[in-house]
């Protein structure tokens, strides 16, 4: 009896410790910077997530969780993730920034930043001897060269889709007024894959035909506030109208985004859109003062059926992404706390500029993309004519608008115009035509 109370009492005194050890293993203490220059320290385990931290934080000092902001090793800390998520570990320093809602600004009020090539000029003697003596650059447009959509190089099925030179552009100075030409010898097709022509492209039904110069003045760029907590903005109007991906090839009855097969034409990590929003457009209308004011954004590029609950199609999702300009995603789009309440609040209309580029115009509305991948490798989510949002839009077509979307550490107008002519960086002779 005596022994198996014993042997009793070490298995009790095992399990102890060991609960002790769990317990100890899992919970931890870390540190938060606070704006003042004080230090909390917190309780918390490993999966605890972000908004439980910062509970936390409102508990202690009486701060909103809303207006919160974490970041570790200079990253911003985003809800719906854990503290595991971020390898923060035991006396981990955080530091916090409070976000002040803006007294000038609410949900959906505009301001002005950045300048962009918008409404279209009537040509002038001085518009086109200027132009003439500007620097010019290739659009480098994807097309099909041969006689269907199913062959010839370029197609969508031979995976050798190279990018064309038959749109052209040059930014330049007039009178302290900067604008932008853009000429073509062939009209942009609708699909990346298909024939240059007026039967499969949209640019004239826009009003533009090939072989002239057509002009637009770069003007301040209207963002409609959906956030004035996180100053996230979004382009009032379409600015400009491009594929998804501009490469795809269809093969094993998937559409890959490049010829190695290595990702989907769906995937914004490594999709063509991504690269020109925080390359060709953050650099062609931004001022480096006003870059220094937008935050890089983590991003949940997360697709259609993961962010609608379906299960057994993750090979859609994207990895997430720190950018500085980005598309909305599908469930963003559709958040009434962004000012999205119904299909008519998403509708929209395109500048003189996307009309130029091939945007798809009915009724004077016209589609834009967002970055979540669709119902399959070869789709993505969008915003249709009607404001409804689809899941079965194609990445290589070329008809749908762009509003880029970003967010000001300081929401305010800055209208500064970028002394950088974007066409420079790569230089073409005018009139090789």
């Amino acid at each position: 009896m005596k022994r198996t109370k014993r042997i009793l009492s070490f298995i009790l005194a095992v399990v102890l410790a060991f609960s002790v050890f769990t317990l100890t293993a899992s919970a931890m203490s870390i540190n938060v910077s606070m704006p003042s220059g004080d230090t909390i320290t917190l309780d918390v385990e490993p999966t605890d997530l972000i908004e439980d931290v910062k509970a936390q934080i409102e508990a202690i000092e009486n701060i909103p969780a809303a207006q919160q902001q974490l970041t570790f090793a200079g990253r911003e800390l985003e809800d719906g993730n854990n503290l595991q998520y971020y390898s923060i570990q035991r006396d981990s320093v955080l530091r916090l920034t409070i976000r002040q809602q803006s007294e000038t600004y609410s949900i959906g009020d505009i301001i002005e930043y950045g300048t962009y090539p918008q409404s279209r000029v009537e040509e002038t003697e001085a518009l086109r001897v200027t132009a003439q003596e500007a620097t010019w650059k290739s659009f480098k447009y994807y097309y099909n060269s041969g006689d269907n959509y199913y062959s010839g190089a370029n197609s969508e099925y031979d995976g050798n889709m190279t990018p064309g030179d038959f749109m052209r552009f040059a930014d330049f100075f007039l009178d302290g007024k900067k604008y932008r030409a853009v000429y073509f010898t062939d009209y942009r097709p609708y699909r990346t894959g298909y024939q240059c022509g007026a039967d499969y492209s949209y640019v004239d039904n826009n009003g533009y035909e090939t072989k002239n110069y057509y002009y637009f003045a770069y003007e301040p760029v209207k963002w409609r506030v959906l956030d004035p907590y996180e100053g996230l903005i979004i382009s009032d109007k379409i600015l400009d109208s491009q594929a998804y991906n501009n490469y795809v090839f269809y093969s094993d009855g998937k559409c890959w985004g490049s010829a190695d097969k290595t990702y989907y034409a769906s995937d914004y990590e490594n999709s063509s859109i991504r690269q020109w929003l925080n390359d060709d457009f953050y650099n062609t209308v931004f001022a480096d003062t006003q870059k220094e004011n937008i935050r890089t954004s983590e991003l949940d590029n997360r697709g259609y059926y993961t962010l609608t609950d379906w299960t057994g199609y993750e090979d859609l999702d994207s990895a997430s992404t720190n950018d500085k300009v980005f598309l909305l995603s599908y469930s963003e789009v559709q958040n009434s706390e962004y000012g999205f309440e119904n299909d008519e609040d998403r509708q929209v209309q395109g500048s003189d500029y996307s009309k130029c580029q091939g945007l798809l115009v009915e009724s004077g509305n016209s589609l834009w993309r967002l970055r979540s991948s669709g119902g399959n490798s070869g789709y993505t989510c969008s915003v249709i004519i009607n404001g409804f949002v689809s899941n079965a839009c194609y990445t290589s077509h070329t008809g749908e608008g762009v509003r880029p979307a970003l967010k000001l550490l300081d929401l305010k107008s800055d209208t500064e115009i970028s002394p950088i002519l974007y066409s420079e960086r790569d230089t073409i002779k005018y009139g090789n035509y």
